[in-house]
């Protein structure tokens, strides 16, 4: 969804895109589907304004395509596996994904092959602006969403715009900011219960036996369709550590073992312990271990040299 803006192509019919309105009789039900449109935002200020909102919108299939994007933020939480681009990123993604487009950014969603539903909001203003800066959600990337956090604070926004004979600003700006923090929260904690999911174990235990050889980040990330930025955040997550942490500390407790080897010489513990650079390796190994790798030798069987905990 979003305003009509130029150089705007696309195959998906939305009621925004063609003028029309479905009105949601008295909002009874958060799980209703609406869709309302505020082209002068309802008389909000400047600061703070809504211009749109879709609650479980129904999609036909086809793709949304808007180049430049629009003059305000949108942001969709997917309910349907989906198509999202943005900056000529065009990748696949399963349901519960959430994506805010920064204005003017381009704007690429939907699903050529099956029927697809989003709810959305589109909105802008300093006010808005602050509060997406301040927030832990980032802009133009996917993350992770819960349908019912997006519905919920989205319907609520929904009934504030719509109900009273003027909405209330701040009610508003604590319901975005509301939904934000909830957004993160979810993002940052993992459901009790739940195990790790094996794509990031399978991640962790390469990190383990392959620690002599080159990470590549971004490369991982983008077998799971995610983006470094939340591969490192979701990671952190269940293990406890970013990933770059958890490979130095296997690679740490690699170079302790093979330091216990008098007949392997410093610069082929650093070389197998994924330091091409001893002098570097050195400085990482004393950090860690409290001593230099030469020193920890030569003390490893008379006065204990004491390890630093990870």
């Amino acid at each position: 969804m979003g305003p009509v803006g130029s150089g705007m192509c696309f195959r998906a019919v939305h009621a925004w895109d063609q003028g029309s309105l479905r009105r949601d009789p008295g909002l009874s039900s958060v799980m209703r589907p609406a869709v309302r449109i505020f082209p002068r935002a309802r008389g909000l200020p400047a600061d703070l304004r809504v211009f749109g909102i879709g609650i479980a919108e129904a999609m036909r299939p086809g793709l949304v395509h808007r180049p430049h994007g629009t003059a305000r933020f949108l942001a969709i939480c997917f309910h349907a596996p989906a198509v999202i681009g943005c900056g000529g990123r065009r990748e696949d993604h399963p349901p519960h994904r959430l994506m805010i487009w920064s204005p003017g950014s381009e704007h690429l969603y939907g699903n050529e092959r099956s029927a697809w539903s989003h709810s959305w909001i589109a909105f802008d203003g300093t006010s808005a602006r602050s509060l997406i800066a301040g927030s832990a959600v980032p802009v133009d990337d996917v993350v992770p969403c819960g349908i019912g956090i997006a519905q919920d604070h989205f319907t609520a926004i929904l009934r504030e715009m719509v109900e009273p004979a003027r909405p209330d600003p701040v009610i508003i700006r604590n319901l975005l900011d509301n939904w934000l923090r909830t957004t993160a929260r979810a993002m940052s904690e993992p459901v009790p219960g739940r195990p790790v999911p094996a794509a990031f174990l399978a991640v962790r235990r390469r990190f383990e036996e392959r620690c002599d050889e080159p990470i590549d980040l971004t490369s991982i990330a983008r077998q799971l369709r995610l983006s470094r930025w939340h591969l490192c955040r979701v990671y952190r997550r269940w293990f406890g550590a970013s990933p770059m942490e958890d490979l130095q500390r296997f690679r740490m407790q690699r170079a302790g073992l093979l330091a216990r080897d008098p007949d392997i010489s410093v610069a082929e513990i650093a070389k197998r312990s994924g330091y091409p650079d001893p002098f570097h390796f050195s400085k990482q190994f004393k950090k860690h271990y409290g001593a230099s790798p030469t020193r920890f030798r030569h003390t490893l069987w008379g006065e204990p040299v004491r390890v630093r905990a990870v």
